[in-house]
């Protein structure tokens, strides 16, 4: 390693550190740090007043080395000038090698630029909590390898030490104080918890977020640079060279207490070290093994490992110590997959409950819950896997929402339900699936995505003539009633909006270019309740959403996009009233218009095929009921205005009931009712088209 002469800055090789008592510094670069080639050319072409290079050098440089020898150094390294950036083979040496020389170095000083010498450090507001230095990769390994550490303003101003600023230092970084210390191993730290460190760290090239955390980890490799992502991936491997430590994978959207919680990872994010989001990473990217990037560690910080015989014990089958073997179908193992034998409808349906497994992980969250990790069978192939899967969950801030999930944590609680274990040999897949995107209904004029869209809604109207007509059937719009399940102070849901004209309008606002796991995780359905005036007759919910399933291998890029559902007992008609429903009804027809029975009944979309079982809109009319009763909707398209901030396009939805009767006639092929009146509501339809853009 080269090192710098403290009182001269001239630069010296050294074959080892070992022996050698120098400083080391730990700083962020700036936009024109002094090379290794500058500094040498400084002796050979310039003459200072007193002989050496170190008045000619950059200010960062000169006052560290000042700094250095009035602490008694002769030596300092410093990372912009001891390394010549040109060999390749040097540069690769020196980054392997980093960890080892800050922890050998007799201390390590942390020069914060931006921050002021009179900066109370522990004050809650201070500039040394905001500094830049807590957010580069780098720094990460250069505060936790030395022993002593010592943080100094931009004027090189004493501010303290890890050791006396411990519990601060622990606040902002996240870093345990016992690691911060030397107390406590770094071995002895989930591999998990230790990425979630660098989580919300960044550094100017991508491959550096891999290369910064060898150290940490205990690995070496060769770097090179132009591999990008490939660089945390070969990383990773690495890694489960060295440790069994099955932590490694439990990254990405988390769903906790599984089978009964449904509040995703919030609480780890609320943490100042974890404020990393997802939204960063595709859906196809989080269906690997291994993560993409540090980021995807950001709620993971609390999960620790268990043996290999803890976790049999716990599952009550043999397992033996994992084994990893990459192959061109992915990385080849062995893992013991849970089988839920409650009966249907009791536990959070996953999208295609025949093709996704559940593998338990030799890991736990801290709160004692397993660590499970979903496996989605990849079509056609008896043992090959990608991870995760779309899950419908929903709370009081939303009336549904698919969102996709990798693992989840199986509450210590859980009865013995998931009890049937069977272990396996699987190959689960390390490169991303072929991105997946939704196609948004009504495709935007060319160049809206990039020019200035912030948002698009879709409207569906329920014009006046049609609320009338209902009305005269003894039905009118109410709301949902509120999940049982719904979280205190969640955001109410948006009620429909009436109109000026006496109509009514349900919005459904979406933001553009969107990819699969951004839309699923939003609530993209937009409902509305029709109650009878008498309350011992049933009522009914239209629901409209956006997004499915079936997206994901069909190429739905227009009005087949939205999807349609009616939830209702039998409806009776204006011409069949007193025929249909009773006050014994009453009861279940209130708990299917709760969201928890939408969630049930939106949670099956899927049928055992495979196979899509939703209703998705076209140009004809839909019908939903029963021979004692149905309600028709058509939906048509009828203008739009996509110029500015905001897309909007606009439906109108009509709706009827049908009673006994009516069913009974067009079953025998008499014309429906939409059918004859169809023209007039083309006629009025174009006639609120022209009123609507004036």
């Amino acid at each position: 390693m080269w090192l710098l002469n403290t009182s001269t800055a001239e630069l010296r090789f050294f074959h080892s550190p070992s022996g050698i008592c120098y400083a080391i510094l730990s700083h962020v670069w700036g936009e024109h740090e002094q090379t290794f080639q500058e500094l040498q050319a400084l002796r050979s072409s310039f003459h200072s007043p007193d002989g050496t290079p170190r008045s000619r050098a950059s200010f960062k440089i000169r006052d560290c080395c000042m700094y250095a020898e009035k602490a008694g150094y002769a030596w300092v390294w410093i990372d912009t000038c001891c390394i010549d950036k040109t060999s390749s083979a040097e540069l690769s040496e020196a980054i392997n090698s980093m960890y080892v020389w800050y922890a050998r170095a007799d201390v390590c000083y942390a020069l914060l630029d931006d921050v002021p010498g009179s900066e109370n450090p522990v004050a809650h507001k201070s500039c040394f909590r905001h500094a830049r230095w807590w957010t580069r990769g780098w720094t990460l390994q250069e505060l936790i390898a030395p022993r002593t550490l010592v943080f100094v303003s931009h004027d090189w101003r004493f501010l303290g030490t890890k050791h006396s600023l411990a519990s601060v230092v622990e606040e902002i970084s996240g870093v345990d104080r016992a690691v911060l210390v030397h107390s406590r191993a770094l071995d002895d730290i989930s591999v998990a918890r230790r990425m979630s460190w660098a989580a919300s760290r960044v550094t100017t090239r991508e491959e550096d977020r891999a290369y910064s955390l060898m150290g940490i980890f205990g690995v070496t490799m060769p770097t090179i640079y132009g591999e990008g992502q490939l660089a945390f991936t070969r990383l990773q491997d690495e890694i489960l060279k060295l440790t069994p430590d099955q932590s490694i994978f439990a990254w990405g959207p988390v769903l906790e207490s599984y089978p009964y919680a449904f509040h995703g990872f919030a609480a780890d994010l609320d943490e100042p070290h974890h404020r990393a989001s997802h939204n960063h990473t595709s859906q196809p990217e989080m269906q690997t093994m291994l993560a993409p990037s540090p980021a995807e560690f950001a709620a993971a910080g609390r999960i620790r490992p268990i043996t290999t015989l803890e976790l049999s014990l716990r599952l009550g089958v043999d397992l033996s110590n994992p084994h990893y073997q990459h192959t061109s179908y992915g990385i080849r193992t062995r893992l013991p997959l849970l089988t839920d034998s409650h009966a249907p409808g009791e536990l959070p349906s996953l999208t295609a409950p025949t093709k996704v497994s559940l593998a338990a992980l030799a890991c736990e969250h801290e709160d004692g819950s397993l660590v499970l990790l979903f496996l989605r069978k990849k079509d056609s192939a008896h043992d090959e896997y990608y991870v995760g899967d779309f899950v419908d969950v929903g709370d009081g801030g939303a009336l549904f929402t698919r969102a996709y999930y990798r693992i989840a944590f199986l509450a210590p609680s859980t009865p013995s339900g998931l009890s049937h274990v069977d272990v396996q040999d699987v190959y689960v897949h390390t490169h991303a699936h072929p991105a997946l995107r939704l196609r948004l209904p009504q495709r935007l004029p060319q160049g809206k995505l990039t020019d200035g869209l912030e948002r698009v809604v879709y409207a569906f109207v329920f014009p006046e003539w049609v609320l009338a007509r209902l009305r005269a059937a003894g039905f009118v719009p109410t709301s949902l009633p509120p999940s049982p399940n719904s979280r205190p102070g969640s955001r109410p849901r948006s009620p429909p909006r009436t109109d000026a004209d006496g109509g009514l309008t349900l919005e459904m606002p979406v933001l553009p270019g969107l990819d699969v796991s951004a839309i699923f995780r939003l609530a993209r359905v937009a409902t509305v309740a029709f109650r009878h005036r008498d309350a011992r007759r049933p009522g009914f919910t239209v629901v409209l959403g956006l997004g499915c399933i079936c997206q994901l291998a069909q190429n739905r890029r227009g009005f087949d996009a939205f999807w349609l559902d009616v939830v209702r007992a039998p409806v009776v008609g204006a011409a069949g009233a007193g025929a249909g429903g009773s006050a014994g009804q009453s009861g279940g027809v209130k708990a299917a218009l709760g969201r928890a029975g939408l969630h049930q009944r939106w949670s099956g979309a899927l049928g055992a095929s495979g196979t899509c079982t939703r209703q998705h809109l076209g140009h004809t009319s839909m019908e939903f009921g029963g021979a004692d009763g149905r309600v028709r909707l058509t939906v048509t398209p009828w203008g739009d205005a996509p110029s500015g901030p905001v897309a909007r396009y606009n439906y109108v939805v009509d709706l009827e009931l049908l009673g006994p009767e009516e069913v009974a006639k067009v079953g025998e092929g008499e014309p429906a009712p939409v059918e004859q009146l169809s023209l007039l509501r083309r006629v009025v339809e174009v006639w609120m088209t022209l009123g609507r853009s004036e």
